[in-house]
């Protein structure tokens, strides 16, 4: 559900929640499951002919496993950094980079991605960063109009803070 929206010159943000997409889950075949979550509010800004921020607010009543993903048709792992990836697709790319609140305790993969068009994999791979955890914040930046960024997030005194710089 679309919660909030802003447009200026320079910049454009949406905010949205998702929290009822996903609901309690039993799979008895693999014997898991997992509570309804309690939020998952997405915002981003688009700050126009620089960098597209996207924020995740993830919580649930109790510690769950939590997989953040993207997907493209390509994903390249940055070797200067451990959560820096570029997507490309022939001949466009985009670097973007990922920064959790917390940073430890996440595992990350790419793997082929499972997502079809009328049942005929479409050959994509899927970046997961994976974590137990009750509660998360990710921030990611994306460059769409080339070069570098990083995101840095913080929470003191219960307001998150997210510094972008991108060059």
């Amino acid at each position: 559900n679309l919660t909030a929206w802003q447009v200026t010159d320079k910049v454009v943000a949406i905010e949205g929640e998702a929290a009822g997409s996903y609901l309690k889950l039993t799979d008895r075949k693999l014997k898991k499951s997992r509570p309804s979550l309690d939020r998952f509010r997405r915002s981003m800004l688009w700050v126009k002919g620089d960098y597209v921020l996207v924020l995740d607010d993830i919580r649930a009543p109790e510690p769950v496993e939590i997989t953040w993903m993207m997907q493209g048709n390509a994903l390249i792992k940055d070797s200067s950094s451990d959560l820096n990836f570029t997507l490309k697709h022939d001949k466009a790319s985009c670097a973007f980079v990922v920064s959790p609140l917390t940073r430890d305790g996440w595992e990350q993969q790419i793997v082929q991605a499972t997502a079809d068009h009328r049942g005929k994999r479409l050959g994509h791979q899927q970046l997961q960063l994976t974590k137990q955890s009750q509660s998360e914040y990710l921030a990611s930046v994306y460059l769409p109009w080339g070069g570098h960024g990083e995101a840095t997030i913080t929470k003191q005194d219960g307001k998150l803070t997210v510094t972008v710089k991108t060059e």
